[in-house]
């Protein structure tokens, strides 16, 4: 016993330093496990400028990446495809589930339209928060605008309405003469929703 304490006394800064190589060895070990964990291949966007609002997704314009994890991202390219966002999406942003819906219906009415955001006047609330449904626009001059004949734009595409401070916009996808129609009227005219007959 007095030979093996002799020899611990005399090795004692050689058994210290092989301890703080394992210890060191195992935090190292953990970090590494702890790394590749926080990343794993996930979808983003590869498309230049990102992705554009109500746009069904397309196999080239994203792509595998390993990316820092994200909750609910996906692994598959092949699980986004025909899907769509309802905000722009900026090019190398991993999609994730929540921010993603697939609505083949919606994306079918929106072929050949474009999506114009316009205000509405103030106060108005939207009885039903679904996108794709059919709308009219009331579109009304203002006592000093050129033209006095209200105008009303039929079979509008409603995608929602957001209340920012006050003033109220409508996202609405209106075909290329609804487009031309309103175009010239927008600043000079008040505009608002009629909701369809229940």
């Amino acid at each position: 016993m007095r030979v093996a304490f002799s020899w611990l006394g005399r090795r004692w800064l050689d058994a210290s330093a092989f301890v703080a190589v394992v210890v060191l060895l195992g935090l190292l070990v953990h970090v590494v496990r702890v790394h590749r964990a926080a990343y794993s291949t996930q979808v983003v966007v590869s498309r230049s400028g990102g992705l554009p609002a109500f746009h069904a997704i397309a196999k080239s314009e994203v792509t595998l990446s390993r990316t820092q994890t994200v909750a609910g991202s996906f692994a598959k390219v092949e699980d986004t495809l025909g899907k769509y966002t309802p905000a722009p999406i900026a090019a190398g942003t991993v999609l994730t589930a929540d921010s993603l819906e697939a609505d083949p219906s919606l994306l079918a009415d929106l072929n050949g339209r474009s999506i114009l955001k316009i205000p509405l006047k103030a106060g108005v609330s939207d009885p039903d928060p679904r996108p794709s449904r059919c709308v009219s626009l009331l579109v009304t001059p203002r006592p000093d605008a050129k033209t006095t004949q209200p105008v009303v734009i039929k079979n509008v595409v409603l995608l929602g309405i957001r209340h920012d401070g006050d003033s109220t916009l409508a996202s609405v996808a209106l075909l290329p003469d609804q487009l031309t129609a309103i175009g010239s009227l927008l600043g000079s005219a008040n505009v608002f929703v009629v909701w369809p007959a229940a």
